[in-house]
């Protein structure tokens, strides 16, 4: 069970990340390097000749049925997936991500022209109406108290993971300018190397559960299907060969408008401005041994035991057991051909206002624009909205951001920047003082401007 249990947290629980959707107060308006991923038309450089930032790392996870503490985090294991992450109660859906950002150069060409490359490495997991309940089952070896039998009526639900590098090549364009407003177009464009994927998508399964003993149960009367899609390998073999070795290559690209009104003087009074960001697909090429798909059909009088059946099987090779028992699990196809995953398209809008020297407030909306469904194979995200009032003087800044996601509802949180330092959380209020349905935190560093 322990390999089964290490593959899902790492599926449901770790990675959490954001790209277009992780919103940062400093890094939208303050590192021009970041800003040449999601923001392009704000890629303009004027009063420094280049900008370079050294690594930045951003995370979270969130989920309608999490109850999490930062406290948590000191034992991320099964029982926190279980307990804090996807519960038994009701049907979970959610997103983890990890976005890694290397070393990145932002430069002027010339007054009206800058360019950014840079490069990053994604994880991205989507999952919906996942049985919490079936999942604690399947891996607990001393079994939790429940209630029993546990009825499945027609459920349907999918897990999708994938990771994969990407080398980004940014440029703004000052199309207009005058004392009182400027205009600026951005786009950005990248190759993208698909280095793992998997998913699961269980379709209308319909079973009822039934305690065997102190340490078994089974799954009983069961019909329904599965399909299973694995490229690559994924956490068990990622290293630095994996993030760098050209698979199935792919392009994406971002693009985007942004207008400032300076007034009387010559800094920005306000901004307004949109972009689109993550059009395009990742490739990859699927495993026959662990792409398949099965009927489900477990008669009266048999059951499939919950007890060492997923032992040495991680989830991403969940055909081991299906193989195992082709009675209950009738295999009607299988698949190695180069297929493509959408990457998580968002539409991003964003306004800033400064009241004074030092006081401004930004508000960003951040919209899903891809169809949160199993059969399409695309990533998503969750749609956000954000107020961020912030204070900021020379080298130092802070930000009290205030967000709604329709997953992790209302979060309230506290980023910071010292120097070339920036750090902060979308939710660490909600999750020091209570239990959060969400969980992030990002921190970079760049190089001082020139």
């Amino acid at each position: 069970m322990k390999s089964f249990w290490k593959s899902i947290l790492l599926y449901l629980g770790l990675p959490a990340a954001s790209y277009a959707q992780f919103y940062s107060n400093f890094t939208e308006t303050g590192g021009l390097t970041t800003r040449s991923f999601t923001n392009q038309p704000s890629l303009e450089i004027q009063k420094t000749r280049w900008q370079a930032s050294f690594f930045s790392i951003q995370a979270e996870v969130l989920a309608n049925t999490a109850a999490m503490r930062v406290s948590n985090l000191r034992n991320i294991n099964a029982n926190f997936l279980r307990q804090n992450v996807l519960g038994t109660s009701e049907l979970s859906s959610g997103q983890s991500r990890i976005n890694l950002r290397g070393p990145s150069l932002a430069f002027r060409l010339n007054p009206k022209l800058s360019m950014a490359i840079g490069t990053s490495t994604r994880f991205h997991t989507n999952y919906e109406n996942v049985d919490g309940r079936l999942l604690s089952e399947i891996g607990e070896i001393v079994k939790v108290p429940q209630q029993y039998p546990y009825v499945m009526s027609k459920e349907s639900m999918h897990m999708n993971a994938a990771v994969f590098s990407e080398i980004n090549l940014s440029t703004s364009y000052l199309l207009f300018k005058n004392s009182v407003h400027s205009i600026t177009g951005g786009l950005s464009l990248k190759y993208i190397n698909g280095i793992a994927n998997s998913a699961i998508n269980v379709k209308e399964l319909t079973g009822t559960i039934r305690r065997i003993n102190s340490y078994l149960t089974a799954l009983n009367d069961a019909t329904g299907g599965v399909t299973t899609r694995t490229s690559g390998t994924l956490f068990g073999d990622l290293n630095t060969n994996n993030l760098f070795k050209l698979n199935k290559a792919s392009f994406g690209a971002s693009f985007g408008l942004q207008y400032i009104y300076y007034g009387e003087g010559k800094e920005a009074k306000f901004t307004v401005g949109f972009s689109v960001s993550d059009i395009g697909t990742i490739r990859y090429k699927a495993d026959s041994t662990y792409s398949k798909s099965y009927n489900v059909e477990i008669s009266n009088g048999y059951g499939l035991y919950f007890n060492n059946n997923f032992n040495n099987s991680t989830f991403s090779q969940t055909t081991k057991v299906f193989d195992k028992y082709p009675d209950f699990f009738s295999k009607t196809s299988s698949s190695s051909q180069t297929y493509a995953l959408g990457l998580p398209t968002t539409l991003n809008i964003w306004s800033d206002y400064k009241f004074d020297q030092h006081f401004y407030t930004r508000l960003t909306a951040i919209v899903n624009l891809r169809q949160k469904d199993a059969a399409a194979m695309t990533l998503y995200g969750n749609s956000l909205i954000c107020l961020s009032p912030r204070w900021e003087k020379g080298k130092f800044g802070i930000s009290l951001p205030v967000m709604f996601r329709s997953i992790s509802g209302l979060n309230a949180g506290l980023e910071a920047r010292v120097g070339q330092l920036i750090l902060g959380s979308n939710s660490i209020f909600n999750s020091a003082i209570g239990k959060s349905k969400q969980l992030d935190f990002f921190i970079g560093i760049s190089f001082p401007q020139k």
